[in-house]
């Protein structure tokens, strides 16, 4: 791997592990780890969505979307049911609980992006997003 590379990966990981640590420090008080808040953001505000579609639109296993959304029950954040038009499948809707805290971390999320891209003008900014999804088409279905 050449150094470029190296870097490249290095500032990824960096990045996510930051990430990580500013998330879970501004929402532990709210009882919600790192890998619940991005179930709650994809969450629609007044409708439900099964199991899959999470899994699907996060791009992580059933078996982790399931177990997440489990502890999330347990807080009341979200509530789990069986679906209406597949009775061997679940769909998951948010509390008030839920829906309450939604914009807080949104809010939290756009802290992080703040602070992240300060000093970035907007073309900066545009070309990582441009680099950042060539990325991940590049690994999304391996």
């Amino acid at each position: 791997m050449n150094t470029t590379n190296k870097q490249i990966g290095k500032s990824i990981s960096f990045i996510y592990r930051k990430k990580q640590i500013y998330i879970n420090a501004k929402l532990c008080e709210y009882g919600i780890g790192c890998s619940e808040y991005m179930y709650i953001i994809s969450l629609p505000l007044d409708s439900s969505v099964n199991l899959s579609y999470l899994s699907n639109e996060l791009g992580v296993d059933p078996a982790l979307t399931t177990k997440v959304i489990n502890s999330l029950v347990k807080k009341e954040f979200v509530y789990k049911h069986r679906s209406e038009n597949d009775k061997r499948s679940f769909e998951v809707s948010l509390t008030e609980k839920g829906k309450k805290i939604k914009p807080i971390i949104r809010k939290v999320l756009d802290e992080w992006m703040e602070l992240m891209t300060k000093g970035m003008d907007d073309k900066t900014k545009e070309s990582i997003i441009e680099n950042l999804e060539m990325m991940v088409k590049n690994i999304k279905y391996r």
